[in-house]
């Protein structure tokens, strides 16, 4: 912090400077023990200043690292909804795909009954063709 003696020196100075044409009368004998106060106070502003810097750079990492850290959350979040996504829809298609193959499958059931029975109503005349045929050729 500026102490008070500083400052009071500082408003002396910046009072001349209010005056006249801008340019401040010598009042004290030695102009460099003047300035040193406003010098002084200047450092001290100065350090407070890059106090004030480097704290609010602190912070500013600190918020960094937090929204970082909730950035990491909430993607693992994402990315652990997406997972149970895939693995619906993986589910899904399991499931269609077996009805599919249900389906296929019952499609070739039908199939093969239909010729089963086409071939018995066909087996005995072929039966009675071949056996005519062959008692054609024992005569």
């Amino acid at each position: 912090m500026v102490s008070s003696t500083s400052m009071s020196s500082l408003a002396s100075i910046l009072d001349r400077f209010r005056r006249g044409a801008g340019v401040p009368a010598v009042v004290a004998e030695d102009p460099a023990a003047e300035l040193t106060a406003v010098f002084v106070a200047l450092a001290q502003l100065d350090a407070e200043a890059r106090t004030l810097r480097e704290e609010a750079i602190r912070e500013a990492e600190r918020g960094l690292a937090e929204a970082e850290a909730r950035r990491s959350e909430i993607m693992a979040g994402w990315r652990e909804r997406a997972r149970v996504e895939r693995e619906r829809v993986e589910a899904d298609r399991m499931r269609v795909s077996a009805g599919e193959v249900e389906a296929v499958l019952a499609d070739a059931q039908t199939q093969a009954r239909v010729l089963r029975e086409r071939g018995e109503k066909r087996l005995p005349a072929m039966v009675e063709e071949v056996l005519t045929c062959v008692r054609a050729a024992a005569q």
